[in-house]
């Protein structure tokens, strides 16, 4: 219906007979219709919310333990075939107990999709501050102790992240400012994060003495494989670049040297990133009985496994 005032407005008033009816007859014995087919949101975020590939485990700060004097080393590959770089650091125990880990260990040259070849000729404007190709980091070349990753078990060429970064690679590649050879890609950083959280138990397995001395049998651990008679006499070692860690035990005290190879390669680089992730041994096996349907125990406290996590940009090398 349409009423006047005095004024001349107008007002409509919208009779919602209909709206109050369904409001009135919803309790009534009339089934809500939904078809046998269709999953409700809230369930298909619930299937999502326990894959740990979702996201990025935190580490938390833990006083049991403490890694100090992280430094490296570059050296050259005595077969000639490229360089290592030498990850070496200390894990100090601040209990009694002996602790137990695994530690991965990570060596990468990265860059981010910026084109800088050549790229001045069409600078990002300076008016602009956000730059997206900032944000999207390139892996062209990495390593992993104890043992490296192979891509085809991070991604396939159906994974959307792979579609992505290829994209990325071939823009920069050929761009038409790009002067000079751009390296292969291989998956990002967080996908390798990913990787590992899920396959904690493949990590180099550590042990940290507390009070108690290692026995001599115990105090160095390594993957080290000698050259033979043969290739001693003809001065080569092609098993070196298999040679990833090697361990020292000490009462309270671990060190650890991680050894990754960068093969001499066009356009050679050498590695510009490192990172260190240690877990508990004895929290990824609490996670995982958690994980498999056991329910905790009355007054049981249950622990990130993930117990410390750096990432380090190396000092500027030369790259010849």
């Amino acid at each position: 219906m349409i009423f006047k005032n005095i004024s001349g407005k107008v007002y409509l008033i919208i009779a919602a007979g209909l709206i109050l009816s369904g409001i009135f007859t919803a309790g009534s014995s009339q089934p809500n219709i939904r078809s046998e087919n269709e999953t409700p949101a809230a369930t298909e975020e619930k299937s999502t919310s326990g894959d740990n590939k979702t996201y990025e485990a935190l580490a938390l700060p833990d006083s049991r333990f403490s890694v100090k004097n992280i430094n490296f080393v570059r050296r050259y590959d005595s077969g000639g075939l490229g360089e290592f770089l030498d990850v070496v650091f200390e894990i100090k125990n601040h209990t009694q107990d002996d602790l137990n880990f695994y530690i991965y260990v990570l060596a990468f040259y990265e860059t981010d999709s910026i084109v800088r070849t050549g790229g001045n000729f069409v600078p990002y404007p300076t008016w602009r501050k956000y730059d997206p190709d900032s944000k999207n980091f390139l892996t062209h070349y990495i390593r992993i102790s104890p043992e490296h990753v192979e891509d085809d078990k991070i991604w396939n060429k159906e994974d959307p992240d792979f579609l992505k970064y290829r994209k990325i690679h071939h823009r920069i590649t050929n761009h038409a400012t790009t002067l000079e050879n751009v390296h292969d890609f291989h998956p990002p950083y967080w996908k390798y994060l990913a990787y590992i959280n899920n396959n904690k138990r493949k990590g180099l397995p550590v042990k940290l003495f507390g009070t108690r001395s290692p026995k001599p049998e115990e105090m160095v651990s390594t993957n080290y494989i000698p050259p033979t008679p043969e290739e001693a006499k003809l001065k080569i070692h092609p098993t070196i670049v298999k040679h990833t860690y090697t361990i020292s035990y000490n009462r309270s005290k671990t060190n650890v040297q991680t050894h990754h190879h960068s093969l001499f390669r066009p356009g050679y680089k050498f590695f510009n990133r490192a990172a260190i992730i240690i877990y508990d041994a004895d929290r990824v096996n609490q996670t995982e009985e958690l994980d498999a349907g056991r329910n905790p125990q009355p007054g049981e406290k249950v622990n990130e496994p993930l117990v410390y996590k750096q990432t380090i940009m190396l000092p500027r090398l030369k790259n010849f």
